[in-house]
């Protein structure tokens, strides 16, 4: 069996630094196939990658590229992947001849722009786990490779690697390990290329195989996760069995995930509750009826107000996540918006301008038709969508008016990353936003 390297290219640390679970879930499929798998990390590594390279000397060398910017339109850093995985991929092959495969979810957001940009030799979109023994086994026998595969198929009853030392040096910085629970989304919003990656449909994970994974990070000292599925709860009751068998197996460990405000009531949330959920980061998107029909979302803002008002009862923190500036805004909508933000109690608000547009979405296309962006647009360079009936300085003006004074009113997005980087400098761990919730 081959020696196989895998590095986290993410070099990001605002606002967590995110630890690299999708990463462990390759390393996982590859080690329970006989290989011999290290892990790299950018953000933490145990030694300079040319040691690495030279001393372990592998055979493959797998890339997971997380981001592909910071999908933050007034962000004075932002992030330039292509130019990254050219560094990195030359830095490789200066110690190594080894071939380098590319995969993670900024991956699979561009795959093409970013195969060519780093000059790797093939990459994987979507879920890994399976196609990635294969692609393994071909590169070592010096068989073809497509440049692209398009994975469909997922693991449901994956085993992650786990670096302790790795996790320790995650948990000391501040950071909550992600944990994934089902794959895919059902939703369409106009923005995102989830359903593309990723699968168009919820495809759960075996709850059983999550929670043993639970169980494992709490052994070694986790007391907080996040659940990075696009969406945490969902009609078919996915989460409801999740959250069952957290009960059943008697975890301590706290929790947050990304919600919808549709298909939950009381009765589930508190269920959620029992089982560990400590907050909720809900994907609003919009602040008035009329923009969140632009973004394609299927609730309306009067769920909205209904659904902080469950999350109220039961005191469980709750941040809303807003895009100003999107399909259908006029200053009427920035004014009604802003207004219905103001109604909204003992939450926070992290509000962003302007819509990243990531190829082959409804919102490229929309960009497209206004002739917002070219047909030949590279879009590894950020373009963002505004809605042409607003003017951009002045909403963004009247946004920062609107939040003045507030604490728990963030924007522009980045506000964040430095309250987050200052409390942990002062020793705090977890969410952080949730700090400033007040009931």
């Amino acid at each position: 069996m081959a020696k196989i390297l895998l590095i986290s290219a993410n070099t990001r640390t605002a606002p967590y630094h995110v630890w690299p679970a999708g990463l462990m879930m390759i390393g996982g499929a590859l080690a329970a196939a006989g290989h011999e798998v290290r892990v790299h990390d950018l953000l933490f590594p145990a030694e300079p990658l040319p040691v690495t390279l030279t001393g372990f000397a592998p055979d493959l060398v797998g890339i997971s590229v997380r981001n592909v910017d910071t999908v933050n339109s007034l962000a004075d850093d932002e992030l330039n992947t292509g130019a990254l995985l050219q560094n990195l991929c030359a830095d490789i092959r200066r110690h190594r001849q080894a071939k380098i495969i590319l995969g993670g979810a900024g991956f699979s957001v561009m795959p093409r722009e970013l195969l060519t940009a780093s000059g790797a030799d093939c990459g994987v979109t979507g879920p890994g786990e399976l196609d990635i023994v294969s692609i393994a086994k071909k590169l070592l026998a010096d068989e073809p490779v497509p440049p692209l595969t398009m994975s469909g198929g997922f693991d449901r009853h994956p085993r992650p690697l786990l670096d302790v030392p790795l996790l320790t040096q995650y948990l000391r910085a501040g950071g909550i390990p992600g944990v994934l629970t089902k794959r895919g989304c059902r939703y369409r919003c106009v923005y995102c290329s989830y359903p593309r990656v990723d699968g168009g449909f919820f495809a759960p994970l075996d709850p059983r195989a999550v929670v043993a994974y639970v169980k494992q990070l709490e052994h070694h000292g986790v007391t907080e996760i996040f659940f990075t599925d696009s969406v945490f709860n969902d009609a078919a009751g996915h989460a409801v069995a999740l959250a069952e068998e957290l009960l059943r197996q008697q975890t301590r460990v706290r929790w947050a995930a990304y919600f919808t405000p549709e298909h939950l009531d009381q009765d589930e949330l508190a269920l959620f509750q029992r089982a560990g959920l400590r907050a909720i980061e809900l994907g609003t998107d919009a602040a008035s009826d009329e923009t969140l029909r632009g973004l394609g979302k299927p609730f309306r803002m009067a769920r909205v107000f209904e659904f902080q008002e469950t999350c109220n009862r039961l005191r469980i923190p709750c941040a809303h996540f807003v895009i100003f500036g999107g399909p259908r805004e006029t200053p009427l909508t920035v004014t009604e918006g802003l207004a219905n933000l103001a109604r909204l109690e003992h939450c926070v608000v992290i509000a962003a301008s302007g819509v990243r547009i990531h190829a082959g979405t409804a919102l490229h296309r929309l960009a497209l038709r206004e002739g917002q962006i070219a047909a030949d647009a590279d879009l590894l360079c950020p373009a963002y969508y505004f809605s042409r009936a607003v003017n951009v300085s002045a909403m963004n003006e009247q946004i920062k008016q609107s939040f003045h004074g507030r604490r728990d009113r963030i924007f522009p997005p980045d506000q964040a990353d430095e309250i987050t980087a200052t409390m942990r400098r002062l020793g705090y761990r977890g969410l952080l936003w949730d700090l400033a919730v007040r009931f």
